[in-house]
């Protein structure tokens, strides 16, 4: 699949009105649908800020998108001796955004797959749980985009 039959899709299957199908592979392309266009490009932004920025092995992405700034910059301290270039500064400035996008996402599969069972607890849990796998399937989509 070339790059912009790949961008064809992932832009069209983001603007369906109908929900049945909250995830779509093709050629083991993952497509997170409960994240917009937009959201999409915010994320492939940071993924390619951080790669700039040389934090860290690029597999190990998904984590980072689940950060909140405190926790980046506590990383960046201990692992960058507080060093911050461009990249880090813009990684900093985005943290949150990125990570509200994410939790948004897990919510909205967990609603649209009614498995809210009335319990507080199971239900945080089982947003964490997405939350993690969204960060790891958005990671998939960035890598099969290069």
């Amino acid at each position: 699949m070339k790059k912009s039959e790949l961008l064809k899709y992932i832009f069209e299957s983001s603007n369906k009105k109908h929900k049945v199908v909250k995830e779509q592979y093709d050629d083991g392309v993952t497509v997170v649908s409960e994240i917009t266009g937009t959201e999409r490009r915010m994320i492939f932004k940071y993924l390619n800020t951080l790669k700039k920025s040389g934090i860290t092995n690029m597999m190990n992405a998904s984590i980072f998108l689940t950060y909140t700034r405190k926790d980046l910059k506590k990383y960046i301290d201990y692992h960058m001796d507080g060093k911050k270039d461009k990249y880090i500064k813009e990684l900093l400035e985005t943290q949150d955004d990125i990570r509200d996008i994410l939790i948004r996402a897990a919510m909205q599969r967990l609603d649209d797959q009614n498995t809210n069972s009335g319990d507080d607890d199971s239900y945080l849990r089982n947003v964490q749980r997405t939350f993690e796998k969204i960060s790891r399937e958005c990671v998939k989509m960035w890598i099969v985009i290069l």
